[in-house]
Formats: C-alpha cells, structure tokens, sequence
C-alpha cells in the first residue's frame, strides 16, 4: 500500500508545476478573429499569387479595427522585400496578411501598410494583439511547468498590456523554436507608445525542458 501511495505522489510531482501563475493584471485574448469565409480562399491565392492561406492566430483579434483577415505562409525567395514578418529557421518563410474590407481584399506584405489600417493602438487589447504581431511574441495564459524542467523564476503574470501615461505596457512570451538546445522559454515585457513604436523593456528566461537540450531545429 505503501509503495502504491509514493508511486501516486511522483506522479502528482511530475504534472504539477512548479512556478506560480498570477492573473492581475490580465488582458484576454481569447476569442479568434474575424474569419475570411474558406469558399474565398482560391481566388485570394489567385489574385495576390499566394501558395497558402489559413486562419490568423487567436492573438489578431484584438486588432480594431476588426477586419477578416488571413495569413498567407510561402518560402522565402531571394528578397525580404515583400514580406510582412519573415520566420522560420534556414529554410525560412514568407508571412503575409490579406483583409477583407467591404468586398475588396488587401494584401499586407510591410509594416508601412500594416500600420497605416491600426494604428493608432486604441486600447489594451490592441496593444497586446499589436506587439504580439511585430516582434512574433505569443501572449499566455497558462503554464504546463513539468516537474523535471529547470525554472529560473518563482512565479509569472498571464499577458496583459497596462495603460501608460503615453502608451501600453505589454507582457508576451517566447521561446528558442530554432537552432540546437537548449530551447528556453522567456518572458518578455515591452513598451509600445500609440504610434506603434516598441521597446523591449526586460527579456528573461523563464524555463526550459532538459529532454530538449539535444534537440537541433533548422
């Protein structure tokens, strides 16, 4: 009985967590975007010459004003010119954006356009959804800390984007997805003023998974 008791509690030790997960303050952004109807999809990839579309992520919708929208993901070819947000490791990609307005579709392939339907940043939730999208940070609201993972903090805030006398503070997270371990997860807390002008305020490491160190992402 004995032995059953302690096998029972590793297990409660292994999926707990071991950091401590405030939610004040907190901005929520969990709802999805606006939607581009997928019967639409082949004639925006045939109109802007796009490869692929799909669904922007939950953290778009707090953009106001709230426009259907898409992202596009192709392979980056020779020039950076003509995309919104590059990512990817050595085989990098290409992001763009599609709104729909009325009837019409944009394409958003630079931050110039980006910004000139969104700015100025009205409000918190626009501030986490904005800074999210520029600097390719995620908002979180929760945290599966496995007991085996090394931690370097004790407790941690849901996002949120606090009103400033000329601005927003805003707290996102990232993570070490490319190049060999160990992959660290931190948290990172900026400053966006209304013009959509960021500056990373603190990066830290948060934690990281052991199993990991030996894992290489091109």
């Amino acid at each position: 009985m004995k032995a059953k008791y302690s096998f029972l509690f590793i297990l409660m030790l292994l999926g707990c967590s071991k950091i401590k997960v405030l939610d004040n303050p907190l901005t929520e952004l969990n709802e999805k975007p606006s939607k581009i109807n997928i019967s639409e999809y082949s004639k925006i990839k045939k109109q802007f010459n796009l490869k692929n579309v799909e669904d922007a992520p939950f953290y778009y919708n707090g953009l106001e004003p709230n426009y259907p929208i898409l992202l596009s993901r192709d392979f980056l070819g020779k020039s950076t010119n003509n995309c919104f947000e590059v990512s990817g490791g050595i085989i990098a990609g290409c992001n763009n954006l599609v709104l729909k307005i009325d009837s019409t579709y944009i394409l958003i392939d630079n931050k110039k356009i980006f910004d000139s339907y969104f700015l100025p940043i009205n409000g918190e939730k626009e501030a986490l959804s904005y800074v999210s999208i520029i600097t390719e940070t995620i908002p979180r609201y929760s945290f599966d800390v496995k007991f085996r993972y090394e931690t370097y903090v004790e407790q941690l805030n849901k996002s949120y984007a606090k009103k400033l006398n000329n601005g927003y503070e805003v707290l996102t997270y990232d993570y070490d997805s490319y190049g060999c371990g160990p992959h660290y997860y931190y948290s990172v807390k900026s400053f966006v003023d209304l013009k959509g002008n960021i500056k990373t305020i603190e990066k830290k490491r948060i934690y990281k998974d052991p199993d990991m160190d030996g894992l290489c992402v091109d």
